[in-house]
């Protein structure tokens, strides 16, 4: 939906810039990114020998703060 900045049929709502573009892609990969660590994390604590373990030591380290994920 949205359009080049120059289209003159497009709103001001619709246009955007290449270089905006390329700016909101690449923070969807850091977005996308995170999630995956953070599955990788998860998938960690599924496997650990340790799971009270690991699961303090991702609680402190801020990997993920929210508490649903660390409880078994």
């Amino acid at each position: 939906m949205l359009k080049n900045s120059k289209d003159p049929v497009a709103s001001e709502c619709e246009k955007m810039d290449v270089e905006t573009a390329k700016a909101v892609a690449d923070i969807g990969k850091v977005i996308v990114d995170g999630y995956k660590v953070k599955a990788q994390v998860l998938n960690m604590m599924r496997n650990a020998e340790n799971p009270n373990a690991l699961r303090q030591t991702i609680s402190s380290s801020g990997i993920i703060t929210d508490e649903k994920f660390l409880i078994e």
